[in-house]
């Protein structure tokens, strides 16, 4: 069993203003409903983007037999919208910003992290990190990265310089709630508006959030995963904000 992507060809009309397909077997999930639960929770919630799901049965014809002529169920799979232009025209985005996928990802300015002209730039390399959705130019990401790390810096202006509080606090609200654990550093995704120094960050891969529930888990707590990361320990330190986000929660 796999899970496939499926992108319709140039002219054609694709689905619901779609035409890349997220097909997910997610087999680590024991649930098989994880991802499609969690974006139905958030869908309407404020000061927080998520993506469209649908569950879909889908049947293949293997050409490369001869002898398969008819087409056969796999199964259950999930779709998730495409991080991509389309999914920022839809919601009056800007389709010129930048959208990052995190793929081990703890906020620090890692060596593999640097921008297009620097002479040593790989993007194999700079997508172990962070995956590149939409963007060209990640000098806005390294300086976000450069300040947040910098201990002379007064961390709360460079947060307010870089993030949305109330995006933040729904984010780690709903990570915390749904017990997604390697959503800290992987799996989801980080939007920069073209005119805008702000990262967004948006909620993408819950597959993982009921496989904590089984007694031979090695799934770290969520709460050791938060504080593993600079940018949650150093806002959580900071007066009054473990309220702010109790009370988001």
């Amino acid at each position: 069993l796999k899970s496939y992507r499926v992108k319709f060809m140039d002219g054609t009309e694709g689905f619901n203003g779609q035409s890349s397909f997220n097909l997910g077997k997610h087999l680590n999930d024991p649930s098989r409903i994880a991802n499609k639960l969690a974006h139905d929770l958030i869908i309407s919630l404020e000061h927080i983007a998520g993506f469209r799901t649908n569950f879909l049965e889908v049947y293949i014809k293997d050409d490369s037999i001869k002898e398969e002529t008819e087409y056969n169920s796999y199964g259950l799979y999930t779709h998730i919208e495409q991080p991509n232009k389309a999914y920022l025209r839809s919601r009056g985005l800007d389709e010129k910003g930048s959208i990052y996928r995190a793929e081990n990802f703890y906020f620090r300015l890692e060596p593999d992290l640097k921008n297009v002209d620097d002479p040593d730039y790989d993007e194999q390399s700079f997508e172990t990190v962070l995956a590149i959705r939409e963007g060209k130019d990640h000098s806005k990401l390294i300086k976000m990265l450069e300040d947040l790390n910098d201990e002379s810096k007064d961390f709360d202006k460079v947060f307010h310089t870089y993030f949305n509080e109330d995006n933040y606090l729904t984010w780690l609200s709903i990570n915390i709630l749904l017990g997604n654990a390697d959503g800290m550093s992987e799996g989801f995704l980080m939007y920069n508006p073209s005119n805008s120094s702000v990262f967004f960050l948006l909620p993408w891969d819950f597959d993982g959030i009921f496989t904590w529930m089984y007694e031979d888990s090695d799934m770290p707590n969520i709460y050791d995963s938060i504080n593993n990361i600079a940018l949650h320990r150093k806002y959580l330190d900071q007066d009054g904000n473990t309220q702010k986000l109790k009370e988001r929660i």
